[in-house]
């Protein structure tokens, strides 16, 4: 029998994932893929966004689901929409992330916006 921390390498962990707003996208993969390894998700998703784009929008409540199907060993996730080409928003994320479960161990920018705008880990 495989130990917990060999099975869930993740658990114990807050990630932050941007960019989740569907569930064909590389956002909910990455979220789903981290909360199957124990970690606790907190995502980022904006529809007005994927609304604009030839592949539309989802059903947020269906990512919801998704990703929270996904959770192992009281696991928790959580979600906010937010327009991340406003820089200020990208710091407001970080400390929802956070407070998700008080701890912060990694993130996830699948969005150009995040990426450039976000705040730099060490």
């Amino acid at each position: 029998m495989a130990h917990a921390s060999s099975t869930r390498p993740l658990r114990g962990r807050t990630a932050l994932v941007t960019g989740v707003s569907r569930r064909r996208g590389i956002g909910y993969a990455v979220a789903v893929e981290l909360a199957s390894l124990g970690a606790s998700v907190f995502f980022h998703h904006y529809s007005p966004h994927d609304a604009d784009q030839p592949w539309g929008d989802d059903d947020l409540d269906a990512v919801r689901a998704g990703i929270r199907a996904a959770l192992h060993d009281g696991a928790l996730a959580g979600d906010v929409s937010a327009d991340l080409r406003d820089p200020d928003t990208a710091e407001n994320l970080v400390e929802q992330a956070h407070a998700l479960t008080g701890r912060w161990t990694s993130s996830s920018a699948t969005t150009p916006a995040a990426a450039a705008t976000g705040p730099s880990w060490t």
